[in-house]
This record gives C-alpha cells, structure tokens and sequence, in this order.
C-alpha cells in the first residue's frame, strides 16, 4: 500500500472555523513523504520552512506554556527569508490529492490546517481516504499515544527532535511501515 505520511508544524492550534481567517494559525513547516508501507520505499517527498504572515511571537499560543520556538525549534530568523504558503500550495495540494491514502499522527488537526491554508488563498483541496495514526493504534494502550510514545511502543526507543516535521514524517513512516507490518494499518 502507499501512503503520503505529512506533518505540519503551526503557530498554533486551529480555532472554531467560525473565527475569521486572519485569526487562524498558519503552518510553518510542511512535511511529507509517499511511502511503500510493503517494501518501505520512499518516493517523491517535500520538506520546506515556510513563513507566516507575522512573525512568531515571544508568547505561548493558547493552551500552551512554552512558545512556538521553544515547541518546534523553529525561529522567525529561521522563516524570515523563507515564502508564503502560497508559493508552496500547488506542489503540497499535488502531492496530497496524488497519493491513494494520507496518514498523519492526529490527523484532524494537520488536514484542518491544509483546509484553512487553502480556503486562505480560495482553493480547496480533494482529500483521498485518510487514516489517522492516534485512532488506529488507540487499541495498542486503551488511550491516545503521543508520536514519541507509539515509536517507543514499537521500537523501544524515543527519537530525536520531535515537533520537526521531517523528524515526525521520518518516525511516523518507521512507526506506519511497522503497523503494517502488523495489520494494523
């Protein structure tokens, strides 16, 4: 089976889509990978930093202690000579609506932020079938498992950097190849 494993990295948590557009957080980091779930070839991928509207800001979003820097790794001198979402939209939409199936860890969210990034610039995007890797691996422990956690679950071992992208995209597909290894996925 393959799949487009993604990640996104934000300047914070989606709101109610009732609260306008402007209000809305933005993605920062984009991530994503077609894998071979059978043989674990990776195929076309995208990685890319890409630079909100307003730089960051030295405050925590909204249900957080620690700021978006501290989070990610990610600093406005990082982003600063970086483009738009826009710039990148056609070849991530692309990548997205090519591949049969989408997965990503806590998969409502990073879609939600692919649909307000998109309906930012009057596009909509034709989402193929998408698994969620918190939902189907709920059963391995009874609750919810960070992307740390399910990789120490099925390797014994925490990897570094997370709230990277490419860091997350890298262990979900170990994580994703291993569950379907299992039939889990």
């Amino acid at each position: 089976m393959k799949a487009l494993i993604f990640d996104t990295e934000t300047t914070g948590l989606p709101k109610n889509r009732t609260v306008k557009l402007d209000k809305q957080p933005e993605i920062i980091e984009f991530s994503g990978q077609m894998v071979n779930l059978k043989t674990g070839k990776i195929g076309k991928k995208i990685n890319t930093l890409i630079k909100p509207s307003k730089p960051l800001t030295d405050q925590p979003p909204s249900g957080s202690k620690k700021t978006i820097t501290e989070i990610t790794g990610i600093s406005n001198e990082m982003l600063a000579d970086q483009q738009p979402f826009k710039y990148h939209s056609k070849a991530i939409f692309k990548l997205i609506q090519e591949a049969p199936v989408v997965i990503a860890h806590n998969l409502s969210f990073d879609a939600e932020m692919i649909d307000i990034e998109a309906e930012r610039i009057s596009c909509e995007v034709k989402w193929p079938r998408k698994i969620c890797s918190v939902e189907a691996t709920i059963a391995m422990k009874g609750k919810r498992l960070t992307l740390t956690n399910l990789h120490l679950e099925l390797f014994g071992e925490a990897f570094e950097d997370a709230h990277r992208a490419q860091n997350d995209v890298d262990a979900l597909t170990r994580c994703c190849i291993e569950l379907f290894k299992r039939g889990m996925l």
